[in-house]
C-alpha cells in the first residue's frame, strides 16, 4: 500500500488491479512509544481495509541520530464476503 502525496488517498492492489481507497477513519495516541497502537480504514468500492500498526521501536527523546520508529503491521481486507489479513513489519522514518 503506498501513498501519494495525500494520506487520505491510498492505492492498494486488489486481485490484480490497483484500486483507490479513500480515509474513513484514523485513531492515533499523541505519544508514540513502544507497544502504542493506531489503526486507518480505508474503503472502495466493495472493499474495506483495516491497518493495524503497531510500534515496536522508537528513537529515545534525546537521540538526534535517530529518525525512524519500527512498526508490526495488520491488515485486514474485506471484499464482498471474502477476508484475508495480511501481517507485515516495517519501519517509517528517514
Amino acid at each position: 500500500m503506498f501513498a501519494e502525496f495525500d494520506q487520505n488517498k491510498v492505492w492498494m492492489n486488489v486481485d490484480g488491479r490497483d484500486v483507490q481507497l479513500k480515509l474513513v477513519k484514523e485513531t492515533r495516541g499523541e505519544r508514540e512509544s513502544v507497544g502504542s497502537k493506531w489503526t486507518r480504514t480505508l474503503a472502495g468500492p466493495n472493499i474495506a481495509v483495516t491497518s493495524t500498526y503497531v510500534a515496536t521501536r522508537v528513537c529515545a527523546a534525546n537521540d538526534e541520530n535517530c529518525e525512524s520508529t519500527d512498526y508490526d503491521a495488520t491488515f485486514v481486507v474485506k471484499k464482498g464476503k471474502r477476508t484475508q489479513t495480511v501481517r507485515a513489519f516495517g519501519w517509517c522514518g528517514c
